[in-house]
């Protein structure tokens, strides 16, 4: 077993590695950040700004598009084998990409 890691990367993987971007670069903003325990919640983390106030926010991986001048994201996903599109109006607070 070696430190190259297993190939390629599913979608679980390429979500964790924005997870961990974003939340870095949170806490070299100087937000105080808090993850919930569990995987059920609508939103990845919340963060507590200058003024005590907490957000939630949802992680997403973006992509470019329009050559290189556009950031697009998903802003919903599915829900299961029933492929039904779950939105998160009022359960989150903020997307980060």
């Amino acid at each position: 077993m070696g430190l190259l890691g297993k190939g390629k990367r599913d979608t679980n993987a390429v979500g964790d590695i924005s997870e961990a971007t974003i939340i870095a670069r949170f806490l070299q903003l100087g937000y105080v950040v808090l993850t919930p325990h569990g995987g059920g919640q609508r939103y990845d983390l919340v963060i507590e700004d200058s003024e005590g106030q907490f957000w939630r926010v949802q992680c997403k991986t973006g992509w470019l598009e329009g050559e290189g001048t556009i950031l697009v994201f998903k802003t919903a996903n599915h829900n299961g084998q029933q492929r039904d599109w779950r939105h998160y109006r009022g359960q989150c607070d903020y997307f980060a990409l």
